[in-house]
């Protein structure tokens, strides 16, 4: 009977995984990027806020439309906006992605970056997810590199 039980449970966990990530969803976030573990070579630590929105082309793969804020000093350092494709393995939550964009620093330069990242998705509930990701960016002139930690807040729908 254990084993009648357990396997139904395992079951429905199966289904309701697979649910999440299928085709045709929608998703919209928001993420602290950077926490202070970000370095690059022109500051030690960046803390800046990003907004995206997405949509499930198929099953477990997402395209995402990115945007960036970076302040400094209660003014706008930089802006960034960008686009990036997300998979994600269904059996544990886990996810890879990839992404460019174009960065603009206030006054200074203008810049293109690629991204390569790799999270976690944990949902809190249905469609509410905490995704917390490690990333690294490659700027191709005065942005250099980065290392960073971000906690985004999804909502899948």
């Amino acid at each position: 009977m254990k084993k009648i039980v357990l396997t139904i449970m395992l079951a429905l966990v199966g289904i309701t995984a697979s649910a999440q990530f299928e085709a045709d969803k929608k998703y919209l976030g928001a993420s602290l990027n950077g926490l202070d573990l970000s370095y690059d070579n022109h500051k030690k630590f960046a803390l800046n806020l990003g907004f995206n929105g997405g949509y499930m082309v198929e099953d477990d793969m997402l395209i995402i439309g990115t945007t960036n804020f970076d302040f400094y000093d209660s003014e706008l350092r930089s802006f960034e906006l960008g686009g990036k494709l997300r998979y994600f393995f269904e059996e544990n939550g886990i996810f890879i992605g990839a992404g460019a964009s174009f960065v603009s620093l206030k006054h200074y330069y203008d810049d293109f970056k690629l991204t390569a990242e790799v999270g976690y998705c944990y949902f809190l509930n249905k469609n509410l997810t905490i995704q917390p990701r490690l990333y690294y960016d490659l700027g191709f002139s005065e942005s250099g590199r980065r290392l960073g930690l971000a906690v985004e807040l999804g909502w899948f729908f």
